[in-house]
């Protein structure tokens, strides 16, 4: 458990990497391998498994489970048109919804 712990500080400190870069994809194989270490700690269930395969095959460049895991909640990191993923997570009868995080400068401009 100790070595998947750390294994997760490591990752996360190469996602604020891929944040700071503006790396997407980066930031996105990371919530993968995240997700496998989340895996191997048994806090993740077969329909977030499944939740998140659907992901990747639906072209999200990465998901995992959210929260405290064992339960059903899952994010997936996506290009900006969301709504590949949002229907094939919608054909297997999951609840789902997007949001955008961040802005661009012209919607900063605006909320100033």
């Amino acid at each position: 458990v100790g070595k998947s712990i750390d294994a997760i500080t490591a990752l996360v400190r190469n996602a604020r990497l891929c944040l700071e870069a503006g790396d997407v994809p980066g930031l996105g194989k990371l919530m993968d391998l995240n997700q496998m270490l989340l895996s191997g700690l048994m806090v993740s269930t077969e329909s977030i498994e499944l939740a998140c395969g659907i992901a990747r095959d639906a072209g999200a460049w990465g998901a995992k489970l959210t929260g405290a895991g064992g339960g059903g909640c899952v994010i997936a990191l996506t290009e900006p048109n969301p709504a590949p993923l949002l229907e094939a997570w919608r054909g297997h009868g999951f609840e789902c919804f997007a949001t955008v995080i961040g802005a661009d400068s012209t919607d900063r401009e605006a909320a100033s």
